[in-house]
């Protein structure tokens, strides 16, 4: 398969789901196409008798109507994307990377329950410096971009870290805390703080699906200082309590 070949139209989803050694999964007629890069998982995916190996060496691309059965042997997280696109085939395809963590990483950035333009184009463009790292392709910045990617790395590994402050977080780019905020906000099209507590409501929610820590350490884990605070801001962009959504996934 020709990565140039692929045209996304949409990115519908990127989730990351927990599987454990033993998971099994038999799909019928996938509704969209997906890609998926394993952190620590490693699957096997048989589409007809034929036998493909996921990994954190290898991504795997599903395209929509295939039908096929997945079985994971070790644990980890898959990050699955969703896509809508003109068609990547019918068949099951690997490809071999050594990026898979970066490109993880970069993914963890555009986890938001945030759900506005901005952040749509920003998922969509992820997708195609994916398909580029995967080609072979250098990624293209902006010069604005490259202003400000400092802080967006820091950012990735420090959105979890109690008392953050936009002025901490525009340090890294050596430019005033306020030419900083505009530059984000004309990127991403939200407050840097706003995107911040999206990447936090998101690694949230994959603690409450994860299980095994109560609401207060998922608060302490994700940076809020208070429980009700971080309950409030949880209702606020989900739309029901932590303890609600918990029940929810309990449910499925």
């Amino acid at each position: 398969m020709q990565l140039n070949k692929i045209t996304a139209t949409e990115i519908t989803g990127i989730m990351p789901i927990k599987k454990l050694r033993g998971w099994v999964f038999d799909k019928h007629c996938r509704d969209r196409d997906g890609l998926v890069l394993s952190d620590g998982c490693r699957h096997i995916y048989t589409q007809n008798g034929e036998e493909f190996v996921s990994s954190p060496q290898s991504v795997i691309f599903l395209p929509r109507g295939t039908t096929y059965y997945a079985e994971c042997f070790a644990d980890g997280f898959d990050y699955l994307i969703d896509f809508n696109s003109a068609g990547i085939g019918d068949r099951l395809f690997t490809m071999q990377t050594n990026e898979s963590a970066e490109m993880i990483a970069e993914l963890q950035r555009v986890i938001t329950p945030l759900e506005t333009d901005s952040v749509r184009y920003m998922q969509l463009s992820l997708f195609y410096t994916i398909l580029a790292r995967l080609s072979g392709s250098k990624r293209q910045l902006t010069a604005d971009q490259r202003l400000i990617e400092p802080s967006l790395e820091y950012i990735r590994v420090s959105y979890t870290k109690p008392g953050l402050t936009l002025s901490e977080l525009a340090a890294p780019s050596k430019i005033s805390v306020a030419y900083f905020r505009q530059l984000f906000c004309e990127i991403y099209g939200v407050p840097p703080m706003k995107y911040v507590a999206g990447l936090r409501i998101a690694y949230a929610k994959q603690l409450l699906a994860c299980g095994g820590l109560n609401i207060s350490e998922i608060a302490a884990a994700c940076g809020w200082s208070s429980v009700y605070r971080f309950s409030a801001h949880f209702k606020s962009v989900v739309g029901v309590s932590p303890s609600k959504y918990l029940h929810h996934i309990a449910e499925i």
